[in-house]
């Protein structure tokens, strides 16, 4: 065998192959069904965490984490559904998950469920309500009626969709106010935290707020009084335009009940068809749902269905 040196070493190169599979144990399917998301609870709380974990080689074990720490394996009589109850959860904001490891050890993680646990303070946002529409680029006014045992109460944040907003003010006996001036277009998630005078918050329940114009929605086909012969297929159309944003899709009545929706074709026309409609006299309406979740109403019109044209009509 040679023994020279190689001055050259940086273009030496060797080739080796292998063959990899995927691994035949696939990871385990895990859901968190207790806590649900945005609940709230009373300090001190007693919280039960729940989760269906499945696998085809069986469950080994279901861990169940809050705030990224620990808190302990979940008991279970079938191998499927796995709780473990934690006592006393302190005041804050906590965020439950699982881990379920099957019998080979591939492990999967669930989705996260974030709950508050509150202080003894007792918060009612008055005003607005869940799923209030406001006007873009008006003034968003929150009213809120905030009680504690104690009767001290230091200061009232105010959040909409985790941002700190400022603090609300006092107006009158237990009542708070705060104004967020010339709000853009967009959902907001409205939120009182309220401290006591140990330092222990409390948290309304989150209030959901449109800001946005409505969509506006008119019924083009059929038109108001028509009649069609018994049974049929009626061809449903509306034009509904939306000042800002889009509308995503419009849904369908008939004596207020629900026919199906028509989704965004890129123009202003939806259209829906109606099949095997059977004699009767029908009130008729959309609803239009811009991308926001605003919704705007048509006038109602009314047809019949196997009925005279001479007949009196609505």
């Amino acid at each position: 065998m040679a023994q020279e040196n190689d001055p050259q070493t940086e273009n030496n190169s060797a080739v080796d192959r292998a063959l990899i599979l995927p691994d035949p144990n696939l990871p385990p399917s895990v859901t968190l069904t207790s806590p649900k998301e945005s609940e709230v609870y009373v300090v001190p709380a007693d919280i039960t965490l729940e989760a269906i974990a499945n696998d085809d080689r069986g469950i080994e074990r279901v861990e169940f984490y809050d705030n990224g720490r620990s808190v302990g394996l979940g008991t279970s009589t079938d191998g499927q559904r796995f709780i473990l109850v934690m006592p006393g959860v302190s005041f804050g904001r906590h965020r439950f998950w699982a881990i379920a490891t099957d019998i080979g050890g591939r492990r999967n993680d669930s989705e996260g469920a974030l709950v508050i646990v509150n202080g003894a303070a007792k918060i009612n946002v008055e005003s607005p309500s869940d799923g209030s529409l406001v006007e873009p680029a008006s003034d968003l006014i929150l009213n809120a009626k905030v009680t504690h045992a104690s009767g001290l109460i230091t200061r009232v944040g105010v959040f909409a969709n985790d941002q700190r907003l400022g603090e609300a003010s006092a107006v009158g006996e237990d009542k708070y106010r705060f104004t967020c001036k010339s709000v853009p277009r967009l959902v907001y998630s409205v939120v009182f935290v309220v401290t006591d005078g140990s330092g222990i918050t409390t948290t309304s329940s989150p209030t959901r707020v449109i800001v946005s114009k409505p969509p506006v929605v008119k019924i083009i086909q059929p038109s108001r009084s028509q009649t069609f012969d018994a049974p049929t297929n009626l061809s449903l159309s509306v034009n509904a335009t939306q000042p800002q944003g889009r509308i995503t899709r419009v849904d369908f009545y008939a004596n207020d009940q629900f026919l199906g929706s028509a989704s965004d074709m890129g123009t202003d026309r939806f259209s829906f068809t109606w099949r095997d409609v059977q004699p009767g006299e029908y009130a008729l309406k959309a609803i239009a749902v811009n991308d926001l979740g605003a919704t705007g109403t048509s006038e109602v019109i009314v047809i019949r269905v196997g009925q005279s044209a001479t007949n009196e009509y609505i």
